[in-house]
């Protein structure tokens, strides 16, 4: 699912919640575009997803950082990656397994350049 909301990302979010609870989304991106509705933050979007079981990550040119699980998250994260792409896989899905498997480890930050993924 892709979702490009121009600052609506989180009402897309919200709109989809039962879909993710389900699992039948296994790969999600979305936007962080600037302001987005107020009191809602990047930091609260991806635990949110992390809830309903997916590993996010910030996609970055080459490179891509976790952002969820325990010790990922950086308060610097909210201010810095206010125009981004967020990408988010479901962790019960095999091939996130296969291919974002790295980030796992020892459940810290990890980046991995996307070179290594192709």
């Amino acid at each position: 699912m892709a979702i490009d909301a121009e600052g609506f990302d989180p009402l897309v979010l919200d709109g989809a919640k039962a879909t993710f609870g389900a699992g039948r989304v296994d790969l999600l991106t979305f936007e962080r575009a600037g302001v987005w509705l107020p009191g809602r933050t990047l930091q609260a979007e991806v635990e949110r997803l992390d809830g309903f079981g997916y590993d996010c990550y910030y996609v970055g040119n080459k490179v891509l950082i976790k952002m969820t699980g325990k010790g990922c998250w950086k308060q610097s994260y909210g201010e810095m990656l206010e125009f981004s792409n967020i990408l988010c896989a479901r962790r019960a899905w095999a091939l996130q397994r296969t291919l974002l498997s790295p980030f796992n480890l020892a459940n810290r930050p990890r980046v991995l350049t996307l070179p290594t993924l192709l």
